[in-house]
């Protein structure tokens, strides 16, 4: 394995070897490095169908690597970004055979964003790390199946996070543990989804279709449900919110736990509870629309 740093001596092409340092083209198995401040931007020759060991954004970067429609797309068992100075970053995992394994985000700047598309993870006890910064999942993204997905860390600033997941992005058995952080998916997340703090937002407030979120367990935060299907919702604290959605959505099965709210309150009465409510704890609250019939197990 090599380390190879991005220079960007000459030009923005990722195949010319005096953008190296060493002067030479990373290829398989590499370590790809961006550090301090190179003279042109990583944004062309950036389609590549083999796996780096890593892709490493140091803190004193202060480039941008690709831009919108030229990701850098390549695959790597490591993609670790600390990248609080810097501008955007654009990354794609080229194949499900070359993925990006793990990916850490411990910051980005305060106005730039980490664009991430194509084959995320690989469900083999390689995860996903969400720890501070500004992200985006891409319509055409696909975390694989079996994936976890870490958002936050303990007691963290609810803005420290700011997580959009586009629909389309396919999430198909991936967990989500969310620990702090301002979350909007408008994807279907038909895995686990453990919300201990927080906000996370299902749906937009227009109501747009999101899928199912197939297994909700709340400890804490803010489930705002604006759209899409709720199938089993266990909340033991914080606030389930269906109240600004405009979309009709069915909650199929409720448990409230002591400490527990879920706020049913739609004006629109577009609400359906598919099963009765189960409440353990006499201090669960719900709050349902005025005239609406309530069923408690």
């Amino acid at each position: 394995m090599a380390v190879a740093a991005w220079v960007g001596a000459t030009n923005t092409s990722w195949d010319t070897d005096s953008n190296w340092d060493p002067v030479a083209v990373p290829g398989t198995g590499d370590d790809i490095l961006f550090y301090g401040s190179p003279t042109y931007n990583l944004k062309l020759n950036i389609d590549h169908n083999y796996t780096l060991a890593a892709i490493r954004v140091a803190s004193s970067f202060t480039g941008e690597i690709g831009a919108s429609g030229t990701e850098l797309i390549c695959g790597a068992t490591v993609v670790h970004i600390d990248a609080k100075n810097a501008g955007n970053i654009y990354l794609k995992g080229f194949s499900a055979d070359h993925e990006f394994d793990t990916i850490h985000v411990v910051d980005t700047a305060q106005n730039a964003t980490l664009y991430l598309d194509g084959f995320l993870g690989n469900g083999a006890g390689f995860d996903l790390f969400f720890t501070k910064g500004r992200i985006d999942i891409a319509t055409g993204a696909t975390i694989q199946a079996n994936s976890d997905v870490y958002i936050g860390y303990k007691h963290s600033p609810i803005s420290d996070v700011i997580l959009n997941i586009a629909a389309g992005a396919t999430l198909t058995t991936v967990n989500f543990e969310v620990r702090g952080g301002m979350i909007t998916s408008l994807a279907a997340v038909p895995g686990a989804l453990a919300l201990l703090d927080g906000r996370w937002t299902q749906g937009d407030e227009i109501g747009s279709t999101t899928g199912t979120v197939a297994a909700l367990t709340q400890r804490g935060g803010h489930f705002i449900w604006n759209a899409g299907t709720l199938t089993l919702a266990t909340i033991f604290a914080g606030l389930l919110d269906a109240s600004q959605g405009k979309e009709a959505r069915t909650l199929t099965s409720l448990s409230l736990h002591a400490n527990a709210k879920a706020n049913l309150n739609n004006g629109l009465n577009n609400i359906t509870v598919t099963n009765p409510i189960n409440i353990y704890g006499g201090s669960a609250q719900v709050l349902v629309s005025p005239g609406a019939t309530l069923a408690v197990a």
